[in-house]
């Protein structure tokens, strides 16, 4: 997936952190991939998600048989994972800063 682009990872993010990072990936002009993680993982939420990101996009759950260097964002819809991702960043958020009580 990340084929030596600059990769930020958001893990465990909350639909409030989810609305300003897929605000940042759908305008940006940047060369950068996304993987995110969130933290509600129900198909409903997920589809959501991948519904409002206009960049190409793919889930975990899909990746077999697919070239993932042509995507640009990965939402990864399973659990036991996020240690690993984290260490693909080049740039880390992890979630939940933007909601109640914040940061």
């Amino acid at each position: 997936f990340k084929n030596n682009t600059t990769t930020i990872v958001v893990g465990s993010s909350w639909p409030k952190d989810e609305s300003l990072l897929v605000e940042y990936i759908n305008s940006t002009k940047h060369n950068v991939k996304f993987i995110i993680a969130p933290h509600n993982i129900k198909a409903e939420r997920i589809e959501q998600l991948k519904n409002s990101i206009s960049k190409k996009t793919v889930l975990f759950s899909e990746k077999e048989d697919k070239n993932l260097a042509l995507y640009d964002v990965f939402i990864i819809d399973t659990i036991g994972i996020l240690t690993k991702i984290y260490s693909t960043a080049d740039i880390a958020y992890v979630g939940g800063g933007f909601g109640n009580p914040g940061i």
